[in-house]
């Protein structure tokens, strides 16, 4: 679940001992990276002399990386070339009516890759075929827009310090298989990197309103299971309490009138959705390292003060008052 780090006993007790010797409080961009952060990483951090220096620095340290900066752009609409490289699967949740994409006839998926971006007719073959698949998470019609599971915002930053020497919350083997799957011949430029999503799917997806976490994949049936979460966003607090506990309450929407539906079978999409992605000849299914590297970010994101600048509701019923966080405002 989006939550389900945090209800380690271990980890409790490492958060207490890192709160107790830092004074309480620290940046609210660092609080997500130790709630999500590895326990052997959290034990290292909880053995620091001084807890105050040290994660000030690693405050510093995140802020000069700007890698949250990066996380948070609204990216521009995603440039036309990158529309070649859509993903052939399928997300769907009732199998008896399932959402397929097929190549046009003639085409392969590697082969025909420069061609699309070249400007060849191949891209308003594929183009065709997009509009009448529509979104793959509500399965809307056109128009779509090929969406990054790894934030396009983030593309540059592609160096072995992305987290490794900004801030180690995270096994080597974990930071390693982050590392390959954005660092590999074609980058984040590749179809185990793109989703097919509405606009306003895509949007909510850029600012971290909601992510899909990694399930299980099965390579008989050469399917990926992920499940879909809202991510309730943090006000921005600047500093808070180091053992307030995160929370992304279960249910519908994220607050600001945001909701999402299946527009075939009419159902909700609700945070505990269960998708299933299915690949294809030739067709690869998306990079599990990137759908855990994306969850992983998503979260921060929301949790960090979100993805954008919300502007407060005119309705005087909007209950988005981050009333799962009242103990941040105790003593204030």
């Amino acid at each position: 679940m989006a939550e389900s780090e945090f209800g380690s006993q271990r980890r409790v007790e490492l958060i207490n001992k890192i709160a107790a010797g830092a004074g309480g409080e620290i940046d609210q961009p660092l609080w997500p990276f130790l709630w999500l952060a590895d326990i052997p990483q959290l034990e290292e951090i909880s053995k620091q002399p001084d807890l105050i220096t040290y994660l000030a620095g690693l405050a510093k340290r995140l802020e000069d990386s700007q890698l949250l900066a990066r996380c948070k752009l609204v990216h521009a609409d995603v440039c036309a070339q990158l529309l070649t490289f859509l993903v052939s699967y399928c997300l769907y949740r009732d199998p008896e009516n399932l959402r397929t994409y097929t190549l046009p006839d003639g085409l392969s998926c590697a082969s025909d890759v420069k061609a699309f971006r070249d400007g060849s007719t191949g891209r308003s073959a594929w183009l065709t075929n997009l509009k009448r698949n529509g979104c793959v998470v509500t399965g809307a019609d056109d128009p779509v827009e090929a969406a990054h599971i790894f934030p396009f915002s983030m593309r540059r930053l592609q160096a072995p310090d992305i987290v490794n020497d900004t801030y180690n919350p995270w096994s080597v083997f974990t930071v390693d298989a982050w590392y390959n799957a954005i660092t590999g011949p074609v980058a984040t430029e590749t179809v185990q990197n793109l989703m097919c999503l509405a606009p306003s799917v895509h949007k909510y997806h850029e600012r971290a309103y909601f992510a899909l976490e990694p399930v299980e994949e099965d390579t008989q049936s050469h399917t990926l299971t992920v499940r879909f979460h809202w991510l309730p966003h943090m006000a921005n607090l600047h500093r808070l309490k180091v053992d307030t506990r995160p929370s992304f309450a279960r249910g519908i929407g994220c607050g600001r009138r945001i909701r999402l539906w299946e527009v075939v079978s009419g159902d909700e999409i609700i945070s505990g959705t269960l998708i299933n992605i299915t690949g294809y000849d030739r067709i690869p299914l998306p990079d599990p390292a990137l759908l855990q590297l994306q969850w992983m970010l998503q979260r921060i994101v929301a949790l960090a003060g979100g993805a954008e600048v919300f502007q407060k509701s005119n309705d005087d019923g909007d209950d988005d008052d981050y009333s799962d966080y009242s103990e941040v405002y105790e003593d204030r």
